[in-house]
């Protein structure tokens, strides 16, 4: 109970941290999830000192060893990183990360708490749910939200950023919780079953209303890979298949907005402008700057300031790279990248054997399979992704969910023999 109540506090800061007073220690800025993850990764630092016990498989093991040559690779490359103080800024980021994957893999240290991530997201998803809800409907925003800048009677400002910066962020969290929810619609009473619905419906039209084509486009994979492997007929999946491009086709089709996004779109690769012609020439930029550092990266949070001083091609003002596989591959370099693709393969992998074998987290293991597969998609909606601790916490968890497994097997192994 006390590991599932410690999780629990550590989503709600990772969530809502920067609500909360931070003060600065010499070039640290200390805030409440800071000071949670470094006195608990000292805890257990002292505990495994005392009784040699990680709870750690060997497998998952073997991947924390890449987070540790990443952070080796990430000193290292300061040798030529374009600007120390943003990649000392990023290095200090990454080690977190790298505390928070550690420390969710120590609170998720049984079974019962690997399964009870379903609720807790449920849970998280309902509050941040309703907070985007209360902004659209009175255009009132968290102190954290760019819009706070400006005068909420303006139009634009009748959008949802939740917890997070900007609408974009938030948008990329309901596509993780996504799956969390579709999944209660199959596997629960009939009022979780409603409330799993009306609670779907209100995050897909947050994200319509926050103009996030991209985390759109995710959930509607997320959806069809749920569908796949539901356990009805061909003939079933086929008419839901066909009834849902209908109503998409009737939304698209009745909604000006998203018209004019698609209108908007087109005419932006027309007319050489506008975000999509951005963001293609932010790819441009990106490629031509991992060419120049034959690869090996500019350093973390170093391409909006060489786009703002020497574009390649224009971005009209546009410096971030909108784009988290062009950001890893530019920034850290072809290494990093790498051993991010396979980190991400092998969760994957890993997470859909855990399915295939009907055990108690195949439900578990799976939904946070389509969750990985949307932040693939959804990842590129933000201007940058680096610093996103919702994907760390995803990833996390994921891990945790894997090693809880692989002990499982180990003990079941043991039964046998």
């Amino acid at each position: 109970m006390k590991n599932k109540i410690l999780l629990i506090i550590l989503l709600f800061l990772v969530l809502f941290d920067s609500v909360f007073y931070s003060f600065n220690f010499g070039f640290i800025n200390l805030t409440l999830l800071r000071l949670f993850v470094i006195f608990y990764f000292l805890v257990y630092v002292f505990s495994h000192l005392s009784n040699k016990s990680l709870f750690m498989h060997k497998k998952v093991m073997h991947l924390l060893y890449l987070f540790w040559f990443w952070l080796l690779y990430l000193l290292i490359s300061l040798i030529w990183s374009v600007n120390i103080t943003n990649s000392i800024k990023g290095i200090n980021f990454f080690i977190l990360f790298f505390i928070l994957i550690y420390l969710i893999i120590k609170f998720m240290n049984t079974v019962e708490i690997a399964k009870s991530i379903n609720d807790i997201f449920f849970v998280f998803t309902i509050i941040v749910t309703s907070i985007g809800l209360i902004e659209i409907l009175t255009g009132f925003h968290l102190p954290t939200s760019r819009l706070m800048d400006f005068d909420n009677t303006v139009g634009n400002t009748r959008v949802a950023t939740g917890p997070f910066y900007n609408e974009n962020d938030f948008s990329v969290f309901l596509s993780i919780c996504f799956p969390f929810i579709m999944q209660r619609i199959f596997k629960s009473s009939l009022i979780n079953k409603l409330t799993s619905a009306i609670l779907l419906s209100i995050m897909i039209i947050i994200v319509i209303i926050n103009d996030a084509k991209l985390v759109l486009i995710a959930m509607g994979i997320q959806f069809l890979i749920l569908l796949f492997v539901l356990n009805i007929s061909i003939l079933r999946k086929f008419m839901i298949t066909i009834f849902s491009v209908i109503l998409i086709m009737l939304v698209v089709s009745n909604n000006p907005q998203i018209t004019d996004s698609f209108n908007t779109i087109k005419n932006d690769l027309n007319n050489q402008g506008g975000s999509t012609y951005i963001r293609i020439n932010l790819i441009k930029n990106a490629l031509y700057l991992a060419s120049e550092s034959n690869y090996l990266g500019i350093g973390i949070d170093n391409f909006p300031l060489i786009v703002k001083t020497n574009k390649i091609v224009p971005t009209f003002g546009f410096t971030d790279p909108h784009n988290w596989w062009m950001e890893l591959l530019v920034e850290q370099g072809i290494i990093i990248f790498t051993i991010f693709i396979y980190l991400f393969i092998w969760m994957l992998k890993f997470l859909l054997k855990i399915y295939l074998k009907r055990t108690s987290l195949s439900r578990t293991s799976f939904t946070l399979f389509q969750s990985l597969i949307g932040l693939a998609v959804a990842s590129n909606a933000p201007s940058s992704f680096f610093f996103y601790m919702p994907m760390w916490f995803l990833i996390g968890v994921s891990l945790a969910v894997i090693n809880v497994s692989l002990y499982q097997d180990s003990v079941v192994e043991a039964r046998v023999k």
